[in-house]
Parts: structure tokens; sequence; C-alpha cells
């Protein structure tokens, strides 16, 4: 990944970050190739959301890099093989399929005439605190510090002029948030973590009801 193609962000000291170009982060390989395929990925991550909500919600609750986040991700694809019918897709990382459908679970529960089928109403897991999980502890502060620059992003085009913009916007949280420590986010991994943050608010959110 070049540098003039990723947000690198040295919480607490300096932010490397190319602007507007910062919305051209790279992707993985599967997602290199233009709009059309993240609108497939984006798609499939809804279809799967959509057929299989407690799938999407272990997966959603498991440990970054663990063996139960592993097999949730392979349970709710092959549950639904319908929906991924591009097969190259499925060599995507763990983390990027986790990000994109964390990012279809928020907006489908933030879509007031469809009710969210996901929520993580336990609050933060106790695998935010590990060494491990650097960039969903910071997300998961920045979301609840600023939940509407949050869902700004979410809400914007991937690869998109706003989708920098909003970016920006919520390097300041950020920073703050990460109180010193070094996490680097790519441009899938920020919108993933931050969705995933925000669905976990909104399940905390439709808990205290």
């Amino acid at each position: 990944m070049s540098k003039t193609n990723a947000v690198i962000l040295l919480l607490g000291a300096a932010v490397g970050i190319s602007s507007p170009a910062a919305a051209q982060f790279d992707h993985p390989p599967e997602m290199r190739k233009g709009g059309s395929v993240d609108r497939k990925f984006m798609s499939t991550a809804r279809c799967l959301v959509d057929g299989q909500p407690s799938r999407a919600e272990q997966l959603l609750t498991a440990e970054p890099g663990s063996e139960a986040e592993g097999k949730a991700l392979l349970e709710i694809v092959r549950a639904a093989p319908f929906c991924a019918e591009d097969r190259s897709m499925t060599r995507a990382p763990t983390t990027t399929w986790r990000g994109a459908i964390a990012e279809a679970a928020y907006i489908r529960g933030s879509d007031r005439a469809r009710p969210s089928s996901i929520s993580l109403a336990s609050g933060r897991p106790d695998w935010l605190a590990s060494p491990g999980a650097t960039l969903f502890a910071v997300a998961q502060c920045a979301v609840e510090r600023a939940p509407i620059e949050a869902d700004r992003l979410i809400r914007t085009k991937w690869r998109s002029a706003e989708e920098a913009r909003a970016v920006g916007d919520l390097l300041p949280t950020l920073r703050a948030c990460g109180n010193g420590a070094k996490a680097n986010f790519d441009r899938v991994s920020i919108r993933g973590t931050i969705a995933e943050g925000l669905v976990r608010a909104q399940g905390a959110a439709e808990g205290n009801k």
C-alpha cells in the first residue's frame, strides 16, 4: 500500500493523509477494479445480512482474528451461497468481509422502515481491551464521541470526495481516542471498524429502550 493512497494515523503524534486523494485508499486486490466491484461487494454483504442476521451478529461479536470469527464468516457465506455469485470476492480478507457486513448491518438497522435484526446490546466486548484490537477500540471510542461524523462517513460512497472529507472530520476524534497509541487505518478498515462501532452503539440504544 503506498503512502499516498493510505490514511496512516499515528494517534497522538503525526497524521499522514493525502487530501482529497484520501478517498483513493488501497483496496484489497479483489476490490481494486472500480466502483462496480465496490457495489457488488456491498450488495453481497447486504444479501448476507438480510438473509442471515443471527450469523452476522455472531461474526460481529467474535474477537477479530479468532477461530470463532473465521467460523462465523464461513458459516454465513456457506448458508447463502447465492449471495456471493462472484467467487473471486470470497478471497477477500476476513477483515474486509467483516467491515462490509458491519456497514450493511448498520445501514439496515438505521432504516426505520426496516427494524434492525442485528442487536449487539451487550455493550463493549472484553476483547476490545486486547492489544490486537486497537483499531476497533479507537473506532468504538470515536463513534461514541462523534456519532454524527461517524454516521456521515458510513453514508458516503466508497472512494468519493465526500468519503475523504468525512474521514478528515473524524481524524481529530480518532487522534484523541488513540491517546498516544499507534493505529494504522486504511480506507477499508476505517469504514469497517467505524461501522461496527455504530452497530454496537445502535444495539445498546435499542436495548436501553
